[in-house]
């Protein structure tokens, strides 16, 4: 049994020579002859154009959880507690990462409270979780952890009637320094 000698292929169209070819060789590329087939190089289409596109990351959407880089973690903290302001933390009109809102000014904590500044949601980042929680849409904010391995996990199971804003920070307990960084003042050891 002998192999074709000559095959050509021409213009998206199988063109067949058969060459001493035996046997079922010969039907079988005589009936791949004129068949259409996919261009071995794309054409050109003037309507299409190509260019770059700079896109700014997006924000962490309403109601859903956020695994975060601690930059992009860093940016949605920025946001939520100082999206209602331009000025850098610390100062009069903003709530530092690791301030307590019961700790902040009336004012500034009635801001960031605020319905058309807070927005329900899960923030992620190996430090730290932020959970910022709606009294009635609580359902879809309800598990929060960290993103690390070792890292427990919480999940709420009612924020009660009265609720209206749950705000829910988590850290790493063992890792003191950490936790001083994230929440502003020093624990006790655990055992």
């Amino acid at each position: 049994m002998e192999i074709p000698q000559t095959c050509l292929i021409t213009g998206g169209t199988f063109a067949v020579q058969v060459t001493e070819a035996a046997g079922t060789f010969s039907n079988a590329y005589a009936m791949l002859a004129g068949a259409s087939w996919y261009p071995w190089k794309a054409s050109r289409d003037a309507a299409v154009t190509l260019q770059t596109v700079c896109r700014e990351a997006s924000h962490c959407p309403e109601l859903t959880t956020c695994v975060l880089s601690p930059a992009m973690f860093q940016q949605e903290m920025d946001l939520w507690r100082r999206g209602f302001t331009n000025l850098v933390c610390p100062g009069p009109d903003c709530v530092a990462d690791g301030q307590f809102l019961s700790q902040s000014d009336t004012p500034v904590r009635c801001k960031l409270l605020a319905d058309d500044h807070f927005q329900p949601k899960v923030l992620v980042s190996a430090a730290r979780a932020e959970a910022v929680i709606s009294g009635t849409m609580w359902e879809f904010t309800r598990e929060i952890f960290r993103n690390d391995p070792t890292a427990g996990k919480m999940r709420i199971l009612d924020v009660g009637p009265d609720a209206s804003k749950v705000i829910v920070t988590m850290v790493d307990p063992l890792q003191t320094q950490v936790a001083a960084d994230q929440l502003g003042k020093r624990y006790g050891s655990y055992p």
